[in-house]
């Protein structure tokens, strides 16, 4: 991935792409070896020292604050057309490790993250049931039972022990060779972006604005329920595990593709499931589509941008009324007013079911409470322009250069108005009308002109 910017002519680029962010020095046991030779005449004494050090690392867990974000987020919605990825803080995370193991380096040319973002869905499993996280001891995960394959080859590092705790998750041998990504495919699978944070609040307080992206490789599964076109009643949804999966010591064993692209699998034919562990991991529920068509056929439904009044039912005015505000895009709020009264006031977005007349321009104001509309008939008010006036007022003053500019100009029209005030109160003071100055005016112009 060639680095690219994004940018315009009269601004900095705000962000960058990298292929990868290799650490200079990767996790692992080292030692430093310092010799010393004294020499005297006829004699050379040698005195050396080894001092070992470790350099740690995540390898079996990672701690929470590793993780800046995921998407799709641990909710409910159209994501069955986005590829689910993780968003690091530490730009050097994916590539720490190797797949082959301990005490290998990283290829300089195309460095091959450790790490891979797996998405499993029930169409996944015979059964229909998505396996769970369970957690396990490491001694678990490098030496299982008979019939599962771990990762080979690994050496326990420094401050490492077999009875430490790991989450892992347990898939099909067929179903590895599927959907775990191929050497060839993992270096396209993470990047890092090198972002411009200026005048951006970031979720970790972070400040040097490098952050490490890894994707997944599949889309989400996702539950269509035509019988259900009301969107106001949430329907089932599929549930998606996202899994972020360690590929150290898998480095033989990662699936293979052949001239005909079928994916293969060097897993002993022994093995009927492959043991990983998991780094991360969340769930998410996927409903419909997200495509542009799906969002123009929902544009159709009458009840898109106003509440569900399928309960409201009744002939009297209150009832009739209420139902005829929600058609029109209203919700009864709380509202309390400037002087701290509580009432409840009509609101509504600035989206609405309905063709409306375009004010232009619209009359000046000068406060929110002069927006408020208040109907008689009911007793309510309606806030909708009030709580846009001071959404703008609040965003206007939130922009430096605006209220800086704003201040400015107060202050000039305050130093007009006082210099006016203050050449009235002279004027009365001394009793010179308008005329009287027209005559002075024109007399100085006159002597200017004849140079007396």
């Amino acid at each position: 991935m060639s680095p690219n910017l994004i940018s315009t002519t009269d601004q900095a680029p705000t962000i960058q792409f990298h292929q990868a962010s290799p650490p200079a020095l990767p996790p692992g046991d080292y030692s430093l070896n310092v010799t010393q030779n004294l020499t005297a005449p006829g004699v050379t004494q040698p005195y050396g020292t080894v001092a070992p050090f470790t350099v740690a690392g995540p390898r079996f867990y990672l701690k929470p604050e590793e993780v800046y974000s995921v998407y799709p987020p641990p909710d409910f919605g159209p994501f069955d057309n986005a590829l689910p990825h993780i968003v690091f803080t530490r730009r050097t995370l994916p590539w720490e490790r190797t797949i082959q193991g301990n005490f290998t380096r990283q290829d300089p040319d195309l460095p091959v993250p450790w790490m891979a973002l797996l998405l499993l869905s029930r169409d996944d499993f015979a059964d229909g049931t998505i396996p769970a996280v369970k957690s396990r001891t490491v001694d678990g995960l490098l030496n299982p039972e008979g019939g599962v394959q771990g990762p080979q080859g690994l050496i326990l590092e420094r401050g490492q022990t077999l009875n430490d705790l790991c989450n892992t998750i347990d898939i099909p041998g067929a179903l590895f060779a599927e959907i775990v990504p191929t050497k060839d495919d993992l270096p396209y699978l993470a990047h890092v972006r090198e972002v411009s944070l200026a005048g951006k609040e970031t979720l970790s307080l972070k400040q040097d604005g490098w952050f490490t992206v890894v994707l997944g490789n599949r889309l989400a599964l996702a539950r269509k329920d035509p019988a259900n076109p009301n969107p106001s009643i949430k329907p089932e949804g599929e549930i998606n595990l996202v899994c972020l999966v360690s590929l150290e010591g898998f480095a033989e064993l990662l699936p293979k593709v052949d001239g005909n692209g079928n994916a293969t699998s060097p897993i002993p034919g022994d093995k009927s499931a492959v043991r990983l562990a998991v780094l991360a991991s969340w769930k998410f529920t996927c409903y419909g589509n997200n495509d542009f068509k799906t969002k123009m056929a929902a544009l159709d439904d009458e009840t898109l941008l106003g509440l569900p009044t399928k309960d409201l039912k009744g002939t009297d005015d209150g009832t009739v009324f209420a139902l005829s505000a929600l058609t029109l895009g209203y919700a009864g709020l709380n509202h309390t007013t400037r002087l701290g009264e509580k009432t409840v006031s009509w609101y509504r977005g600035p989206l609405v079911p309905l063709e409306m007349k375009v004010l232009d321009p619209y009359e000046a104001i000068p406060c929110a409470d002069h927006a408020l509309r208040y109907d008689p008939r009911n007793g309510m008010f309606a806030a909708e322009y009030a709580a846009a006036f001071e959404l703008g007022r609040m965003m206007a003053l939130n922009n430096r250069s605006f209220a800086r500019a704003m201040q400015r100009y107060r202050n000039r029209v305050a130093q007009d108005v006082a210099a006016e005030a203050r050449q009235k109160q002279l004027d009365a003071q001394f009793g010179q009308s308008d005329d009287f100055a027209g005559a002075v005016v024109q007399l100085i112009g006159n002597a200017g002109a004849s140079g007396e």
